[in-house]
């Protein structure tokens, strides 16, 4: 019996209306960031209320648990609790914070500028760009993703489970549950917008490989 998973990616920070990279896990949810929140919470109750959900799990960023509590709060779901787990956190990339993604050349000259080719290789999975630049490898982030994934499945079989979490583990649970980039390139994959909901259905006890 199939697991049914609805992934939320948090509200808008400041950090989001950058072209640069943050590793702030105190980081809250602007104005905006909080009316997208409720806007999911809105959506979670005229898709889905009346179900009943196994539980609800949250990155222990602040971001993310504002994002939790406000579209949980206005999609009137009855649920037990929110529990926060470490394994949805953000991808760490603390070796790149403050430094600009150059898209477009428009940080041609900045020395802590990382150039296109250079962010396609920090995401692509077995590529050493992630040590070499001192943030979580693509590795250490499928392992921890992969875990939390078999561990729920396990726990909510035919279960229906509310994840709050980050872009970058939306990424990674794509590429686990539905298409492995080719190449392992999850640069390629479409983040997900800022509050954004995406539904995954997983078996319970499988374990996944990756690049099958």
């Amino acid at each position: 019996m199939p697991t049914e998973i609805l992934f939320i990616r948090h509200g808008q920070t400041a950090g989001n209306l950058t072209d640069r990279f943050y590793d702030e896990p105190e980081c809250e949810l602007t104005e905006i960031g909080r009316l997208q929140a409720a806007l999911a919470g809105c959506e979670l109750r005229r898709e889905y209320f009346g179900r009943r959900v196994s539980e609800v799990y949250s990155s222990p960023y602040v971001r993310v648990r504002q994002t939790c509590k406000i579209a949980m709060s206005e999609s009137g779901l009855k649920y037990r609790r929110i529990l926060c787990d470490d394994r949805l956190m953000e991808r760490s990339f603390a070796g790149l914070a403050g430094k600009y993604v150059n898209w477009d050349g428009s940080y041609n000259g900045f020395e802590d500028a990382i150039s296109q080719a250079q962010y396609r290789a920090i995401w692509t999975y077995g590529s050493r760009s992630g040590a070499d630049f001192g943030i979580e490898t693509m590795e250490s982030l499928y392992d921890r993703t992969e875990s939390f994934i078999v561990d729920i499945s396990r726990r909510h079989p035919n279960g229906f489970v509310i994840v709050f979490s980050h872009g970058g583990l939306f990424r990674m649970f794509y590429g686990i549950c539905k298409m492995w980039p080719k190449d392992g390139a999850f640069w390629s994959i479409k983040m997900l917008d800022n509050a954004g909901i995406a539904r995954f259905t997983v078996r319970p006890g499988i374990r996944f490989f990756h690049g099958a």
